[in-house]
């Protein structure tokens, strides 16, 4: 099919029903901006792009019945999910899985958009009830003295967990991806067979069923069992790991290396030594000093402080001694006392005298 021309950006129904497409691409589509309804049932479509309906920002109804469709990308329908209010799948075989990137996990979230009972799943055994998805919540790589690493980790929501792997491979060589299944209720695993000196990355994949088991019989894994039950771990390529990947119902994954890193001690020489160990004495030299200076002026100050204090309490409580301070004399308290007591002793005698001089005079 071709793309459409800007002319028709304006066109507001395109019904291609019956037409024996079997793909739809972002750019067929692409100039129809204004498009609010879309037929394209009875076709071959097989396949429909993450991008076919990006440019579709008013489209409210898309009729996809009749075709081969097995699988919708997430990314389309989240796209358009703001405004679209129909979408028509009925007589298309669609995987349902309770997984991350699962069209039947986006049917079960948006009922009013796909009708669940109006979709036919490809496998019987699919999950009836919404899926309660698992959630991540935190992984972590710890490395230990043995060149070994403890991945530890926390999730959410685990009754829709039915096992438990940790995927790990080397990123600096094309090396097999190793998988280790782990005890389903464990919250931390410890990884051992690890080369010194590399750089990993490690997945943990929470699983909707035990499929990957199904997978160890094949040619293309290589078995190292050492509990069957509990703990399996094998080999296999990359592209199948990608694949337990794209099916697991949540996935988080966590670098680490295990390089270690060389002890490194610093020497000096003699010469150095001499020259540090003669710094180190002046500088203790110039602090000595200064803190004995610091701690004369502060003692010196509080004296000064303490008998300035003192002079002013006794000023207060002395009326005389504030007075003899005004005129700076330099006599001490005692003196002046002496001095004053003396003084008027000497004018009491010498007012005496002369009273005894004026009854002297009067009686010759």
């Amino acid at each position: 099919m071709e793309s459409f021309d800007e002319d028709l950006s304006n066109l507001k129904l395109l019904d291609l029903s019956h037409n024996k497409l079997q793909n739809i691409l972002n750019e067929h589509l692409i100039n129809l901006k204004e498009l609010t309804v879309l037929y394209l049932a009875y076709n071959n479509i097989k396949y429909l792009s993450a991008t076919s309906f990006n440019n579709l920002n008013k489209i409210v109804k898309i009729d996809l019945e009749h075709n081969k469709l097995q699988t919708i990308p997430l990314e389309l329908l989240t796209s358009i999910e703001n405004h679209i209010q129909d979408i028509s799948i009925q007589d298309n075989v669609i995987i349902c899985r309770c997984q991350k990137n699962n069209t039947w996990t986006w049917i079960q979230d948006h009922p009013k958009i796909i009708k669940q009972y109006a979709v036919t799943c490809f496998n019987e055994d699919y999950p009836k009830e919404k899926c309660d998805l698992p959630f991540i919540v935190q992984l972590s790589a710890d490395k230990q003295d043995d060149n070994s690493v403890l991945i530890t980790w926390l999730i959410r929501n685990r009754t829709s967990v039915k096992a438990l792997h940790v995927l790990y491979y080397n990123e600096i060589t094309f090396s097999d991806v190793k998988l280790k299944h782990v005890d389903l209720n464990s919250t931390s695993t410890l990884i051992t067979d690890l080369e010194p000196n590399m750089n990993y990355m490690a997945c943990l994949l929470t699983m909707y069923d035990n499929s990957v088991i199904n997978l160890l019989n094949e040619d293309f894994i290589g078995i190292n069992r050492t509990d069957f039950e509990t703990n399996i771990t094998a080999k296999m390529n990359r592209n199948i790991a990608a694949s337990l990947i794209a099916q697991s119902t949540a996935s988080e994954c966590v670098t680490f290396d295990t390089i270690k890193k060389p002890l490194i001690i610093k020497t000096k020489s003699g010469k150095d030594y001499k020259t540090s160990s003669i710094l180190n004495r002046r500088t203790g030299l110039i602090v000595g000093c200064s803190l004995g200076f610091i701690v004369f002026f502060v003692m010196v100050t509080v004296l000064l402080y303490t008998k300035f204090k003192e002079r002013k309490r006794i000023a207060k409580s002395d009326p005389a001694w504030s007075e003899m301070n005004d005129y700076h004399s330099i006599q001490s308290k005692e003196d002046i006392i002496q001095h004053s007591t003396t003084a008027s002793t000497d004018n009491i005698l010498l007012g005496m005298t002369k009273n005894r001089n004026v009854s002297f005079d009067k009686i010759i």
